[in-house]
């Protein structure tokens, strides 16, 4: 029987890891008694550990800000982003965020703080400004488009 392509796309790998992330949330929640906190702390150490083996294999080209932050969602998340800096306070917006396909009020966190992590670990790594993110608007809490907030920390 042939393989339909469709099975080894991008799109196919996201939806279960997305399914998945869900239910991790969830046992976290419920079986484990973890608290929000510890819950965002889980994904974002996620995100961290993706991070940290993706890097070894490619890392963005350009070198400002902005540039580095849409490569990384682009290529890695494989979602185009609006990126917005004023100030100490960068907002990247994603209108098809890969992890927050549908409102989901059971949940109550966003998927996507597993971006986030992504993010942090790259950018303390590699020596360039500290950054703390965090999901102001998801598609999980119903809103249209993730929003992610980073705050420069300094070097």
């Amino acid at each position: 029987m042939p393989i339909d392509e469709n099975l080894i796309g991008g799109s196919v790998a996201i939806n279960q890891f997305r399914n998945a992330i869900y239910e991790l949330i969830l046992v976290l929640r419920n079986e484990k008694n973890y608290n929000n906190e510890l819950i965002l702390s889980t994904l974002k150490k996620m995100g961290s550990n993706i991070a940290e083996n993706y890097f070894k294999f490619w890392k963005p080209k350009g070198k400002e800000l902005n540039i580095i932050l849409k490569e990384i969602y682009e290529f890695i998340f494989y979602k185009k982003v609006k990126v917005n800096l004023q100030n100490q306070t960068i907002q990247v917006t994603q209108k098809n965020c890969p992890f927050c396909k549908y409102e989901r009020p059971d949940i109550g966190i966003a998927g996507c703080n597993i971006i986030l992590g992504v993010i942090e670990k790259y950018f303390k790594d590699n020596n360039l400004d500290n950054l703390s993110g965090k999901v102001v608007s998801s598609k999980t809490f119903g809103n249209k488009k993730c929003v992610h907030q980073y705050t420069l920390r300094g070097s």
